[in-house]
């Protein structure tokens, strides 16, 4: 289930990507600024293109999860979709957290409580990339979405039947689930500036602060009504989060356009593709340059492979090449790649079975 969950959410990304998420839709001529591998630090242009996409006003929140996976597979949609900011909320089931009586029990089994740690696999590649944080407490996560000005979100992937603790009814919250909202309605306008999305990652149901504090609770409805994978649920609501948060027109020229010409009283119509001469805007990120600088200086360590070139890197961190424009390798690198251990022994498995090769 586990794998099935990563590849349905890889399935997800490919498919958005093939329908309009991509900056050039099918078919569409290359960039004149694209990656080539001739190119002089080639790899510092590709990170700033990068950087310059990224957003860090909208943070995805994945409130426990019994299986790395889950967690390795919304951590790739996030590097795919731009998603800088991701927080790991460790605490406890949400059963366990009911049945203590006192505020010291609730403190001594959130400080004992160990979930297990995603760092293997796909996710150890894709969070060297990522701002992760870890939180072992509802309440110091709620704080910390307090002093940054961030509006919580829980996006729901489950019926409520489907979980092992019925939170709602212990909770008492029944009118907030009934009130849920599809993410399919959203507009751009009902995108706060800055949003945490909480989506919990296994069966055991949100928490009870972290359900009262969300000023909005949202599903990705189905026609059938059939829930998806946590995985794939979470990677269609963070897309739609997403791009309606870069179709969102915050300008004060902008908002003052909207008003006269009554743009913004429209019905509004959800799509996918844009005319080209839109697209800078619609992939631009929002990290200020102290964020910047701070990424430039973790990524570049990462990207250089000895030290010397770390110190050729460095020159860059605060005056940064011009990006490229297209993010599309080259077709150079569109190759399979094979791991040369793995290349040798399929060549002496040939050779033994007689195959001659065509080149």
């Amino acid at each position: 289930m586990a794998i099935a969950a990563i590849a349905g959410a890889s399935l997800v990304i490919a498919a958005l990507g093939r329908i309009g998420l991509t900056e050039h839709g099918p078919g569409a001529e290359p960039a004149e600024n694209m990656d080539s591998p001739d190119i002089p630090l080639r790899k510092l242009k590709r990170c700033e293109a990068v950087l310059r996409r990224r957003l860090q006003n909208v943070v995805v929140v994945l409130e426990r999860s019994s299986s790395t996976r889950h967690y390795e597979a919304v951590c790739r949609t996030c590097e795919c979709l731009g998603v800088q900011n991701v927080w790991c909320l460790e605490h406890p089931p949400p059963q366990q957290l009911e049945k203590c009586e006192t505020e010291q029990d609730l403190a001594l089994l959130e400080d004992s409580f160990q979930l297990p740690k995603a760092g293997k696999g796909i996710f150890k590649k894709a969070r060297k990339f990522l701002t992760v944080r870890r939180f072992k407490h509802s309440s110091d996560f709620l704080a910390t979405c307090e002093s940054e000005n961030l509006e919580v979100w829980c996006a729901h992937s489950l019926a409520r039947d489907e979980y092992n603790f019925d939170y709602v009814g212990a909770y008492g919250c029944e009118d907030v689930i009934r009130g849920m909202s599809r993410v399919q309605d959203l507009r751009p306008r009902d995108v706060p500036r800055r949003v945490a999305l909480v989506f919990c990652m296994d069966e055991n149901g949100f928490s009870r602060e972290v359900i009262r504090r969300s000023s909005r609770h949202l599903t990705y409805g189905t026609g059938s009504g059939v829930s998806l994978d946590i995985s794939v649920g979470a990677a269609l609501v963070i897309h739609r989060v997403i791009h309606l948060k870069r179709q969102k027109r915050d300008g004060l020229r902008d908002r003052i356009v909207d008003l006269a010409t009554g743009r913004g009283r429209e019905d509004f119509k959800y799509v996918y593709s844009f005319p080209e001469g839109k697209l800078d805007r619609l992939h631009r990120g929002d990290l200020d340059g102290k964020a910047l600088v701070q990424l430039r200086e973790r990524w570049f360590r990462i990207l250089a492979k000895t030290e010397y070139r770390h110190e050729e890197y460095k020159k860059y961190i605060r005056r940064p090449l011009e990006p490229f424009g297209d993010l599309r390798p080259p077709d150079q690198f569109r190759q399979g790649r094979i791991c040369p251990r793995i290349k040798k022994r399929n060549a002496a498995r040939e050779q033994q079975a007689g195959f001659v090769s065509a080149t």
